[in-house]
Formats: C-alpha cells, sequence, structure tokens
C-alpha cells in the first residue's frame, strides 16, 4: 500500500506549555488538562488529542480521581 505520510501532531507548538502544566500540576486528570490548556494558552483540544499527545512526551496524567 501506499506510505502514510506522517503528520505533526496538533498539539505539537504547544509541547513546551504541555510539558510545563504537567510537571508543575501532575495530578491533573485530562479533562482538568484540558480546561488548564484552554485557560492558559487559548487553545481547545480534544481530550483524545491531549491524551496521544502524552505519547509522543513521554508524559504520564492521572488515571482516576
Amino acid at each position: 500500500g501506499p506510505l502514510r505520510r506522517l503528520r505533526r501532531p496538533p498539539l505539537a507548538p504547544y509541547e513546551a506549555d504541555l510539558v510545563r502544566l504537567v510537571q508543575t500540576t501532575s495530578d491533573l486528570m485530562l479533562a482538568e488538562l484540558q480546561a488548564a490548556l484552554q485557560r492558559r494558552c487559548g487553545i481547545s483540544a480534544e481530550l483524545s488529542t491531549i491524551h496521544n499527545a502524552f505519547g509522543w512526551n513521554g508524559l504520564r496524567h492521572k488515571e482516576s480521581p
């Protein structure tokens, strides 16, 4: 089949912000991270997009309350 082109992750421009946010508030769940990204960076991202960003950054987030 045809080769797939690699796309730049949607949150790549905000990678430093995401890393900083997780390092300073590591107890946030994805929905809370979503709200914090909206407040601090003015971006709106789906939970799945934020979750996927953890894979390419090697970050971890809180799984449950």
